[in-house]
């Protein structure tokens, strides 16, 4: 799945960005917080964040408005910290509260461009931290490039016998970002990847006016070829009609 028209340029401007901003993140903004001021700064960031969250179950606010409170609360608890597993532990918890906005949260196409931001910058951070998260970064951004572009179904079978009339999806994958457009309507939502499983596993989490077409499965990729298969031994073979990636540089 490939980026759309643009979206090459745009994500090589986000590469610094997210670096600088990574950068910034190593102290507070203002400078060092008493203990006293960090624990007051990330009470009120845990109730701002608990109060969007109440927001977002209603419908009143995006959900995108809770990363920057996530973040805040990450960044008193990382300067209550004397440890560096303590500073650990507040990134991870910053990272699993995005991870739940992707996945818990009805988010419309911007919101999963800015929940993706701030998912890239914590993981980033992340990975700064710890070597084995670098690695696990590495593998999920080399195969997210990959199916960058859009694609669509060649054939379908299941429990190995071809389906006379396969559904012909159009998937179109940009950045975390997947749009579906299938015979039942059109969705989209946040497409996570697990590249360190045997086979490679995927979670898709979709969001609809109708209907949500969540799923996971397992995907394979041999060039400008995709393979899915999902529960029901039901395994889709798509083909990338649309924006292959250039090599990355190394």
């Amino acid at each position: 799945m490939n980026l759309l028209p643009g979206s090459a340029t745009r994500a090589l401007v986000l590469i610094p960005a997210v670096v600088l901003s990574v950068a910034a993140m190593a102290e507070p903004p203002g400078g060092r917080r008493t203990p006293l001021e960090a624990e007051e700064l990330r009470d009120a960031a845990s109730r701002a964040y608990q109060s969007v969250l109440e927001g977002v179950r209603i419908g009143s606010k995006s959900p995108s408005e809770l990363c920057p409170w996530s973040r805040r609360w990450m960044e008193a608890e990382r300067a209550m910290s004397e440890t560096r597993e303590g500073n650990l532990q507040a990134v991870r918890r910053h990272l699993a509260r995005l991870k739940g906005v992707a996945e818990e949260s009805p988010c419309r196409p911007s919101d999963v461009h800015t929940v993706s931001y701030y998912l890239t910058e914590a993981e980033a951070l992340l990975a700064s931290m710890d070597p084995k998260q670098r690695e696990l970064n590495r593998r999920i951004v080399e195969d997210r490039r990959q199916l960058q572009g859009e694609w669509k179904t060649r054939s379908e079978t299941v429990s190995g016998k071809p389906v006379k009339d396969p559904d012909f999806c159009v998937i179109t994958v940009e950045g975390r970002l997947v749009r579906e457009t299938s015979g039942i309507g059109r969705s989209w939502g946040f497409l996570s990847l697990d590249p360190t499983t045997l086979p490679r596993t995927f979670k898709y989490v979709g969001v609809n006016e109708d209907y949500q077409p969540s799923r996971t499965g397992a995907y394979r990729l041999a060039d400008d070829v995709l393979t899915v298969t999902l529960p029901g031994d039901r395994v889709l073979t798509l083909v990338r009609v649309k924006g292959k990636p250039e090599k990355a540089a190394r």
